[in-house]
């Protein structure tokens, strides 16, 4: 094979080498000893927007605007150990998962490989496992709390029933009434934990959305009148559902109740609370909608809503469970909750759950 030839195949192999390299959509760059770029995959250079020459010459800390090399730099301790070494790092709010492979050439100065795999969806995956646990755990907890307590709160408050039948003294009515309202209390918070611990059993049937909300509404119809705050409905055609109408209830209750708190913290004089309904025959999603014009949630308060047991409340006025056990019974009809919210202006609760009839429940 003459010179020629052989310089033919070295370049069809190269040329081989570098569209492998370039197929690869995790990250890849390789540095010399000087942590100068010498080659970079199409894949970084389109995230750039970017040719792959565009790279050639800086050094590896500029492309991802680092002031100035990192310290306790991976590479170097890859290429003094001889080995590979794995790191994760977040840039751009993203989290990579960054391995360094030395690269020895006889008689040059070692090169190192690095290969970035974004792994922030894996990371958000692997959290929510752990919240999804941590809840369990709690769950338990709080189920096994409830069911001992429960029973001397039931006992409690019939010995003050009892109590109060005998009482002769009206001195210490008023006392009685304070015992027997806050074992009542009490024994709300424990039939609320017991729910939220998944140990009612639902009961399912065909609904129309419209009377759960109606429902609700009636309910709090006066209390609305009283702190006159404008109850707006806007009811498209939905067809019936296979629910829990008294999970589904509840579930709004909570999401109205919040609205309600947020219009009397802004200490508007036109507090609107408006529910929308409608049905999107393409995904087979009936959606609910509830607005309202209080104060909204700045964006780190309206990420943790549905958190178990997170309140901006003072001590002793909630528990903090309300939107997550509205979160449960709608996540256990297959549906979604989601609350987007603008400080100042209000915010909206959307819930959107499958149009699942009794055959196919």
């Amino acid at each position: 094979m003459n010179e020629a030839n052989e310089l033919k195949l070295v370049r069809k192999s190269r040329d081989e080498w570098l569209s492998v390299i370039d197929a690869i959509t995790d990250f890849m760059f390789v540095i010399d000893n000087t942590g100068t770029i010498i080659k970079v995959n199409r894949a970084l250079a389109s995230f750039f927007g970017s040719h792959p020459e565009d790279f050639i010459g800086k050094k590896c800390y500029q492309i991802f605007d680092f002031d100035v090399k990192c310290d306790d730099c991976i590479r170097d301790r890859a290429i003094s150990k001889g080995l590979t070494l794995s790191h994760e790092k977040i840039i751009h709010n993203k989290t990579y998962r960054i391995s360094v492979f030395p690269l020895y050439q006889q008689d040059k100065k070692p090169l190192t490989v690095h290969l970035m795999k974004d792994v922030t969806e894996i990371k958000n995956l692997r959290m929510q496992l752990y919240d999804s646990e941590r809840l369990a755990s709690v769950g338990r907890l709080a189920a096994g709390v409830a069911h001992e307590i429960n029973n001397p709160l039931s006992g409690i408050i019939a010995y003050t029933d009892m109590l109060a039948k005998k009482n002769d003294d009206g001195r210490i009515t008023k006392d009685i009434e304070n015992i027997r309202s806050s074992a009542e209390r009490c024994k709300n918070i424990i039939d609320t934990l017991l729910k939220f611990s998944g140990q009612t059993v639902p009961s399912k049937s065909i609904e129309l959305v419209h009377d759960a909300i109606d429902r609700v509404l009636e309910l709090r119809a006066y209390w609305h009148r009283t702190h006159e705050i404008r109850i707006i409905r806007e009811y498209k055609d939905v067809p019936a559902v296979f629910i829990d109408s008294r999970q589904i209830q509840e579930a709004i209750m909570n999401v109205i109740v919040n609205a309600e708190e947020a219009i009397l913290s802004a200490g508007r004089g036109d507090g609107i609370i408006a529910v929308k309904t409608f049905f999107d025959k393409k995904s087979n999603l009936v959606t609910i909608e509830i607005l309202d014009n209080g104060t909204g949630m700045p964006e780190d308060v309206a990420a943790r809503v549905f958190e178990p047991f997170f309140s901006t409340k003072p001590p002793g006025t909630g528990i903090g469970i309300g939107l997550s056990l509205s979160r449960g019974f709608i996540i256990d009809h297959g549906g979604t909750i989601k609350i987007s919210s603008t400080v100042g202006e209000g915010s909206v609760c959307t819930i959107s759950f499958p149009n699942v009839n009794k055959s196919a429940g």
